[in-house]
């Protein structure tokens, strides 16, 4: 456990003390860092177990931001229009993504038939689960080529050939070895790879552009139900809070009184020009 510094009166870290989101951590030049931020810190960061070492690195980056704040103060930064905008867009953020958390967390919880469905529906995920070695090449949709690589690729030259034609056209594109587990890859994309033999290729259009999957190798490594459970329900449980998030703010929309000006009108549900 993070020790305790500076409470009491007392000097130094105190071993044992139990720890609570408003106690203190630190004190710096009478400014107190709590165990929240460091929570906070800690959950940005994407920590759950931190060993010693990190706990010290966060402690001392929440003293170094402190010291930075302090300074900022002292020389009323914080009357700039700029960090004065920035501090208010930063507030707005804030809320907004309190007020969406407490109506996705409202939203209805899955029932287990639609996990069993789901279950079902995706065996590529599930029972038929992959292990990819992939070749990615992701192609940019303003890449001059494209509609030669797409014609090239769809006649059935080797992947290789049309990478080396390619080269000598245009060198903007990506080309990766990459290593993907099934639910690393977009959903959509999951069947044809599934049906894809070893060296053969499949080409994925997006807004973005294309990409091209070669499969170098493909291990099977299915997942059972019950391993699967509190997965396809954690997913379906965000889904669903997702949606809650959309139809609210369709509904807010809908009933408020939205004025857009000059290059900025455009025809918006709710929305008065």
């Amino acid at each position: 456990m993070l020790a305790a510094l500076a409470g009491c009166g007392q000097q130094g870290p105190v071993a044992d003390a139990p720890l609570h989101a408003t106690q203190v951590i630190a004190r710096i030049n009478g400014s107190d860092v709590s165990m929240l931020q460091y929570q906070l810190a800690l959950r940005k960061a994407g920590v759950d177990s931190p060993t010693e070492m990190v706990r010290q690195e966060v402690v001392d980056k929440l003293i170094d931001r402190e010291l930075a704040v302090q300074q900022a103060l002292e020389q009323q930064l914080e009357r700039r229009p700029e960090v004065l905008t920035q501090l208010e867009e930063a507030r707005r953020d804030v809320l907004a993504r309190a007020w969406a958390a407490d109506i996705a967390g409202a939203a209805p919880r899955p029932e287990e038939n639609e996990a069993a469905s789901y279950f079902s529906d995706h065996p590529e995920l599930f029972t038929r689960r992959k292990i990819y070695r992939l070749r990615e090449v992701a192609l940019l949709g303003t890449l001059p080529q494209m509609a030669e690589v797409k014609t090239r690729l769809a006649g059935g030259e080797p992947l290789t050939d049309t990478l080396e034609w390619l080269r000598r056209e245009e060198d903007g594109f990506k080309d990766q070895i990459v290593i993907r587990a099934a639910e690393q890859l977009p959903i959509e994309s999951l069947p044809r790879l599934d049906a894809t033999a070893e060296g053969k290729a499949a080409i994925f259009e997006s807004a973005r552009g294309v990409i091209v999957y070669q499969v170098l190798a493909a291990q099977p490594a299915p997942l059972s139900w019950d391993a699967a459970r509190p997965i396809i329900l954690a997913y379906l449980t965000k889904q669903a809070g997702k949606r809650a998030v959309v139809a609210e703010t369709e509904h807010l929309r809908r009933g408020a009184d939205i004025s857009l000006v000059r290059d900025f009108a455009h025809p918006r549900p709710g929305a008065t020009l």
